[in-house]
């Protein structure tokens, strides 16, 4: 008797431990989105585009919270985030997860989030002087060839 109740005993453990994995798998991908700030990028994203819906038809107005609202229905965090997590978790395996999350909890990996949206805008800026420098070559080039292009 002892050796069965053991035995439903490890069953059990086992049955568990097979259960666990999901979760714990859901429970990781839920802590990178976090770690990685996709609630927050997305929300600044929702308010950046009613201040551009704002600025190209200023008719609107007044009429922010309204937009807002909207987009949050339809596209806020709250509705986005179980696809983000279903994202992560079908890209990456609860080993690599877990690897992932540790990084970007770390100090370094914080550190690394915040600097990361810096070093994005400077590399867009250093593009962007870049194209501006060669905008006069850039403008040649297309000319000669449309010009080729029509000679054909």
């Amino acid at each position: 008797m002892k050796r069965m109740a053991v035995w439903m005993m490890a069953g059990g453990l086992m049955v568990l431990a097979a259960c666990a994995g999901p979760v714990e798998h859901q429970q990781l991908a839920e802590r990178l989105v976090d770690a990685l700030r996709v609630g927050p990028l997305c929300t600044e994203s929702l308010h950046a585009i009613v201040g551009e819906a704002v600025a190209v038809e200023p008719r609107l107005a007044g009429k922010e919270s309204e937009l807002l609202t909207f987009l949050e229905e339809h596209v806020g965090w709250e509705t986005l985030k179980p696809a983000a997590v279903a994202l992560y978790k079908a890209r990456f395996s609860e080993e690599d997860l877990r690897e992932i999350v540790r990084f970007y909890e770390s100090d370094a990996g914080r550190r690394f989030m915040e600097g990361t949206m810096d070093v994005a805008g400077d590399i867009m800026d250093l593009v962007d002087r870049r194209v501006k420098a060669v905008s006069d070559d850039w403008e040649v080039l297309v000319a000669e060839l449309l010009f080729q292009a029509d000679a054909q």
